[in-house]
């Protein structure tokens, strides 16, 4: 009887173990997707500021953050050196 009570708590605590992970896994995805759009925005202001033709948004946002982080920093110096 004992070790029958063991197993249901364990598979409780992995059952809980897992819903957290969902969890944070949503919510890690929430923070990246909204990263992602502040970017993303500031990329296409700087596009409309030098009149270039804006990169849609579903292309953008197959890239990472890390490299929409160096596309938004080379167009940002692109549209300060035109002022």
């Amino acid at each position: 009887a004992r070790e029958g009570g063991v197993e249901q708590g364990r598979g409780e605590g992995r059952e809980e173990g897992i819903q957290q992970g969902i969890q944070q896994g949503i919510q890690q995805g929430i923070q990246t997707g909204l990263r992602q759009g502040q970017i993303i925005g500031g990329i296409h202001l700087c596009q409309r500021l030098l009149g270039v033709p804006l990169t849609p948004g579903e292309q953008l946002f197959a890239l990472g953050v890390a490299e929409l982080e160096t596309i938004a920093a080379a167009l940002e110096k692109q549209a300060a050196c035109r002022s």
